[in-house]
């Protein structure tokens, strides 16, 4: 398969990328000396997509690598805002598993395809930070705080208070008036 290349928009004469998810840098200057041209380096975000800085002289700027495939080689007829990795692997840039999706539809792939899975981690809840309860899925600790009358929109209200708890001896965060803890 022939790799294809085209240039980025808003850096054109600069930078092309591949529908491999490959940067090349092909000219523009950096200070006084003119670019060669060669394959740029990229490295991770904290959630694990690949990023590449672009820069040329007026604009500095850090993109996701998947975003600047789809946008060069993914038509988007319904300007949808999000752009999904059909395998579910986010260093897996190459244009045939990639797709433009609503938010929505992204967050229903992720579940789906079983990339968010904290909604079955076990987790402990305690109303005092000493005595506490032992739950083998955060949805049925979110089940059961909502029998207390703590009103949750979703599982995320005690994933956030876990992950802000994990590590230390002493739990500090709260949600809905109850510590909440990861257990393995």
């Amino acid at each position: 398969m022939e790799e294809r290349w085209k240039e980025i928009e808003g850096f054109y004469g600069y930078y092309l990328i591949s529908d491999f998810g490959r940067i090349k840098s092909i000219g523009g200057w950096c200070g006084s000396a003119k670019r060669k041209e060669k394959i740029r380096s990229t490295s991770l975000t904290k959630d694990g997509y690949i990023k590449v800085r672009l820069n040329k002289k007026d604009k500095d700027k850090t993109v996701r690598v998947h975003r600047l495939v789809a946008e060069a080689f993914i038509p988007n007829l319904e300007n949808k805002d999000t752009v999904n990795h059909k395998d579910g692997n986010k260093r897996n840039n190459h244009k045939s598993n990639l797709e433009w999706i609503t938010k929505v539809d992204n967050v229903k792939h992720a579940w789906k395809s079983g990339l968010c899975d904290s909604k079955h981690k076990k987790c402990e809840i305690s109303k005092d930070g000493i005595e506490w309860i032992k739950f083998d899925k955060l949805v049925d600790a979110k089940t059961y705080l909502e029998s207390t009358g703590a009103k949750l929109a979703n599982v995320s209200h005690l994933v956030r208070a876990a992950k802000q708890n994990e590590g230390l001896e002493t739990p500090k965060y709260l949600c809905r008036g109850f510590y909440v803890k990861y257990i393995n």
